[in-house]
């Protein structure tokens, strides 16, 4: 029983040792991704690294007597990651260099070639002949089985580090006879901008840093980080373990913060871990450290702060409504803000929410002069026509919808739907004054736009106009400018009477009496908008924009 027992045991133990054993790691020519050299032969290229082994092709032709050592050097002069160097030890060492994926090093010892392991102690690479279907691996150890996984490496040329040049720069800080462009790369979200600076006497790059957030107070800087706020824009350094600060200075990646700048210099700061690091050498106590570097990151000319204090959407109070559509006890207000004008439409309805298209579809069926074309994307435009006033969108611009003063993502365009209370704004682009910013990674920044503009409430159509006001055949009036900010010039003939100004729900809002051939009227009392100018029984549509 005893016997039984152990014998049981030990082949338990012999189950599992089999089990654990190793075995030597592979690849084919089928799974090589990256392939250097000509010819009609082919061997594959490992180097072991420790944590993973990485597999280079290589074509080549047999005829031509070349050795290990050939296929070697001409795949270290074909892939830049790649390189003979030196270990944290100082030791012989394969380097490969891809961040953030790889920072690898091999001190290596021996290749093996199928079974057969050569230790360079007693070989050289150059004593081997390279025979197609060769398999060599390279590695520190010089015995045993290599298991080590094996990757195919990937095909990547060196990436083209982004520049921007100076006449590119359109936001430029401080004052003096120099100049440089300092841009900053950040990783997440993947983001570079640029900034011109002015100076005199001499900076280094410390000082130009300070310099440029001393001039723009978006931009603070600390040991580890360049930040910039604003708005709902945040960009920081990520705070992860080896990622530091990273200085290029007219190419120079050795830079650091004592180096001096010139007049004309390009400085570059980014992180190092999220680099595309090329090349690279060993300090003492601090790890590696890449010495040529590459943030391919499209470099975006930053953008002037925004204004003080932030512009706002207009809004008006259902009170100040004079034109209702629809039944029932729930009320919003519909806004169009044109590129001149604003007007608002009060609706009225019984259910608990109603669909933007139900809104737009009974304010266009009850008021003949509103329209709305919607396309493909979205809403195209927004007309209102009314004797000779005609509210159309700009060219090249395009609708924006705000809800209860929200714009962006928290309105939903065509598809929104509204509740007892709510304001919706549809304004063209073009009426827009910045409030804020977005940033799309792989698309860049964005403007979020405010729409300030005074809203009039809309007159019913039956009274589009106060009594009198009709484009009738009469004298030939001129106004100039059109639009007009502080003055209005108005060449009205030889006549008599008053000059009347209209807003567009037909309140009178101005009168100044006519003196002579021409006059001259005081639009800087007037808030932007569209207005008609009554003088005899003509009517000249006029835009007030300040």
């Amino acid at each position: 029983m005893v016997k039984k027992l152990l014998t049981f045991f030990f082949g338990i133990c012999l189950m599992a040792g089999a089990a654990t054993a190793q075995t030597e790691s592979s690849i084919d020519a089928d799974s090589i991704v990256y392939w250097i050299g000509e010819g009609e032969d082919q061997a594959i290229l490992v180097v072991d690294f420790g944590t993973t082994a990485l597999a280079w092709g290589y074509r080549f032709d047999e005829s031509d007597g070349l050795t290990v050592d050939d296929m070697i050097g001409d795949i270290l002069e074909a892939d830049p990651r790649f390189y003979d160097g030196y270990d944290e030890n100082y030791d012989d060492a394969y380097i490969f260099i891809q961040r953030p994926q790889y920072q690898l090093s091999c001190a290596y010892a021996a290749f093996k070639i199928g079974e057969t392991i050569y230790d360079l102690d007693d070989y050289d690479f150059d004593e081997v002949d390279l025979a197609d279907g060769m398999l060599v691996k390279v590695s520190s150890e010089t015995s045993g089985v290599w298991s080590t996984p094996i990757v195919a490496i990937s095909i990547k040329e060196v990436p083209v580090d982004a520049t921007i040049d100076a006449a590119d720069v359109t936001y430029w800080v401080g004052e003096g006879a120099n100049s440089a462009v300092i841009a900053v790369d950040w990783s997440n979200p993947g983001v570079a901008m640029a900034w011109g600076i002015h100076y005199d006497g001499t900076l280094d790059v410390e000082d130009a840093l300070n310099y440029l957030a001393s001039n723009d107070s978006r931009v603070t800087v600390e040991s580890n980080s360049i930040n910039f706020d604003e708005g709902s824009l945040h960009f920081a350094f990520q705070d992860v373990d080896g990622n530091y600060l990273q200085f290029v200075l007219d190419g120079n990646g050795y830079a650091g913060w004592s180096d001096e700048i010139s007049n004309g210099s390009f400085l570059k700061v980014g992180e190092s871990l999220f680099a595309e690091g090329v090349d690279s050498v060993y300090w003492d106590g601090y790890g590696w450290f890449p010495t040529y570097v590459v943030w391919p990151t499209e470099i975006l000319p930053v953008f002037e702060p925004l204004p003080t204090p932030l512009p706002t959407d207009a809004t008006i109070s259902a009170d100040a409504i004079t034109y209702w559509v629809g039944e029932g006890n729930n009320k919003m207000i519909f806004v169009v803000n044109w590129p001149d004008t604003a007007l608002a439409w009060g609706y009225k309805f019984a259910t608990e929410t109603v669909s933007m298209t139900t809104v737009m579809d009974a304010i266009k069926a009850a008021d003949s002069r509103f329209d709305y074309v919607v396309g493909q994307y979205g809403l195209e435009n927004i007309t209102f026509t009314d004797g000779n006033v005609n509210l159309t969108g700009a060219q090249y611009s395009y609708w924006e919808q705000h809800k209860n003063g929200l714009g962006g993502y928290a309105a939903f365009g065509m598809g929104d739907s509204f509740q007892n209370g709510d304001i919706n704004l549809w304004a063209d682009a073009a009426a827009g004054e910045v409030a804020d910013r977005g940033f799309y990674a792989g698309y860049g920044f964005y403007d979020i736009n405010a729409y300030p503009m005074t809203i009039h409430p809309v007159s019913a159509p039956a009274d589009p106009q106060p009594q009198g006001i009709d484009e009738v055949a009469g004298i030939n009036v001129k106004v100039y400018p059109n639009p007009a900010s502080s003055v209005l010039n108005v060449m009205c003939g030889s006549m008599e009477g008053d000059a009347v100004i209209y807003d567009m729900t037909g309140r009178k809002v101005y009168s100044q009496a006519i003196n002579g051939e021409s006059m001259t009227i005081n639009t800087s009392v007037l808030a932007n908008g569209v207005y008609m100018l009554h003088i005899g029984n003509t009517t000249t549509k006029v835009v007030v924009r300040h």
